[in-house]
């Protein structure tokens, strides 16, 4: 499986075993996290501006793709293949400037995209992006913690001017975020092309961060009868709800199948992932399961246990 060569700016230094290189995981939690957070230098400050300099970060819309080896935004690419990052803004916001300054400036990277792409100079940014899956109580808070899945792309940005090329990323950025929307809303004109700005990332290394399972209990606690018959401990599953469907003041049409099978989907899903990290990486179940969640479906997310 295609993996991002590990070095010092990609390793995952604490709890190094829960790391993972490989493209098809990284792009994966890329695609399924709905707002990901994107961190810059801004530029340097005007003479004469003493003000202190902070690094940014702001939450955006993006998806992996990669129009160089595919030009259709409705194609399934494989996860293990290289990709670049896309990123939806406005044009005229300070982040979708920043590459026009680097590049005048001389200090782009000259680094090639992770899709294989020519080298191409771009703003150093790092994108991440987090999905949680439970909150774990422990008998301390000091062992308390979190499933989650994790990853952090580090990048060069350019932004991207070919108008084929914005349509694409628009289209998929938008499918990503609710599928077939593309193809069952008005499309965009050209002033509101314009007017939008899209961010290309070319990847220059990336690594994914994953915890599962379930509460660990030390053993003094263990056999602390007064801690143990007063502490609960256990897994609080965690997904992100999606509600029902809430037509606007406007709307003049039935709700349409595509957008209640997507509902549908994601409620399953999520709940169907944050039900499996509570097995640990050995896949030992980190909870006493229910007796009704062992019947029916439900009990298909442990394969019976």
């Amino acid at each position: 499986m295609a993996s991002f060569e590990v070095t010092d700016l990609n390793k995952v230094k604490r709890k190094g075993q829960r790391g993972n290189y490989d493209h098809a995981t990284v792009h994966n939690l890329i695609d399924k996290t709905p707002v990901l957070h994107v961190a810059f230098n801004p530029p340097p400050p005007s003479s004469g501006d003493e003000s202190p300099q902070f690094p940014v970060i702001l939450p955006m819309l993006g998806c992996t793709g990669s129009y160089s080896r595919n030009a259709d935004p409705d194609a399934e690419l494989p996860l293990a293949e290289a990709r670049n990052v896309y990123l939806h803004g406005y044009v005229s916001a300070r982040l979708m400037r920043l590459p026009e300054t680097a590049n005048v400036n001389g200090s782009g990277s000259g680094h090639g995209g992770d899709d294989g792409s020519e080298g191409s100079e771009g703003v150093p940014l790092t994108v991440s992006a987090t999905l949680l899956d439970g909150i774990i109580l422990a008998a301390t808070p000091f062992n308390h913690s979190c499933n989650y899945r994790s990853a952090v792309v580090f990048g060069h940005a350019v932004v991207v001017t070919d108008e084929a090329e914005k349509n694409y990323a628009v289209h998929r950025i938008t499918n990503n975020l609710v599928p077939h929307r593309w193809q069952n809303a008005r499309l965009p004109d050209k002033s509101e092309l314009a007017t939008t700005g899209v961010l290309r990332v070319d990847i220059h290394s990336a690594s994914a961060k994953i915890h599962v399972g379930g509460p660990s209990i030390d053993r003094k606690d263990l056999k602390d009868k007064s801690v143990m018959d007063n502490v609960w401990t256990g897994v609080v599953p965690t997904w992100i709800h999606y509600g029902d469907l809430m037509e606007g003041n406007d709307n003049q049409i039935e709700t349409p199948s595509y957008l209640t099978s997507w509902i549908d989907d994601k409620r399953n899903q999520g709940e169907k992932e944050a039900m499996q990290s509570l097995r640990d990486e050995k896949g030992k179940l980190g909870v006493k399961l229910p007796a009704e969640r062992k019947r029916g479906w439900f009990g298909g997310f442990f394969g019976g246990s």
